[in-house]
């Protein structure tokens, strides 16, 4: 049986079901689960000599201190999923990434491709400024024409290496060549090429626009705590002693 010391006054309690003054200052919640996993809990708080109720809590709760460690659920959420799409990879290649080239590159890959869609899905709502609504409807349309045409070439058996995060930048992949067929398939990797530098440039122009609001509303704040430090001193300038 598990001997617990109380936090109190230091005397030590055989394990059972706690007293009513303990029950009282802490919440039930019923937990049901699978026999692994309560073996496995079972095994871990017998390794740490406490009680299952226990390794649960701290579990919960490190996992709480992890969610503010990685900056929050969103965050956390979005680590997690990539961490998924790593491990699917390397399921796929037969080996982790740093120890493999066919590895590597099929993480790589999964990664480019994965990021802007899993953080499109908690993507914030753009601000009411014209020039960024037409900025981004504008990179938009490119992604609706690019899908349309890289969907075209996977049915043609042409696959299209991946595109980088930064700048949507046309990469080749290091793994196998491209293969043309016919002329149709060539023009389509040639639209797909220039439509590429078309959202890079899109994209760029949503960042100078960005940066350029914020740079303005910067400014505006510092006139705007410039004015009211001036009214002070004109205040106290002005004052009679």
């Amino acid at each position: 049986m598990l001997a617990v010391q109380s936090e109190e006054t230091g005397a030590v309690r055989r394990g059972g079901r706690p007293s009513e003054r303990d029950e009282a200052k802490r919440a039930a919640v019923a937990v049901r689960t699978t026999p692994t996993i309560k073996a496995m809990l079972k095994a871990a708080a017998d390794a740490r000599g406490r009680s299952i109720t226990q390794e649960i809590e701290q579990r919960l709760e490190r996992s709480f201190d992890d969610e503010r460690l990685l900056g929050g659920s969103a965050s956390a959420s979005l680590l997690r999923r990539l961490l998924s799409l790593i491990e699917d990879a390397e399921t796929e290649a037969g080996a982790a990434w740093h120890e493999s080239y066919v590895a590597y590159h099929a993480v790589r890959r999964s990664l480019l491709e994965g990021i802007p869609q899993l953080m499109a899905l908690r993507r914030p709502p753009m601000p009411n400024e014209p020039a960024i609504l037409e900025a981004e409807r504008e990179r938009s349309k490119i992604e609706q024409d690019l899908q349309s045409v890289e969907d075209d070439l996977r049915t043609a058996g042409v696959m299209p290496p991946a595109r980088s995060v930064s700048g949507q930048n046309l990469l080749l992949s290091a793994i196998g060549g491209l293969k043309f067929d016919d002329d149709e398939h060539r023009q389509l990797w040639e639209r797909r090429s220039a439509l590429l530098r078309q959202l890079s440039a899109a994209e760029a122009a949503i960042d100078e626009t960005i940066t350029g609001a914020v740079r303005a509303q910067r400014e505006g704040v510092a006139a705007a705590e410039r004015a009211i430090e001036s009214g002070r001193f004109a205040t106290f300038v002005g004052s009679p002693e």
